[in-house]
């Protein structure tokens, strides 16, 4: 497992560190954590929401 920064962003960002096998884990985990809280009333439609994965250098 490695590291990656994870930013879903909108109006607002949220940024998470996560620890996934590579980067397409890494989003799918960002999301799961995003979606756990109450962060929706800061953020528009999905279409408007971008994703960055970063790995982050050990």
């Amino acid at each position: 497992m490695k590291p990656f920064t994870v930013t879903i962003r909108d109006i607002t960002a949220w940024t998470t560190m996560v620890r996934a096998k590579d980067a397409v884990h890494a989003e799918a985990v960002a999301w799961q954590l995003f979606q756990a809280g109450d962060r929706s009333e800061h953020f528009e439609e999905d279409s408007d929401t971008t994703v960055q994965v970063e790995e982050v250098a050990s």
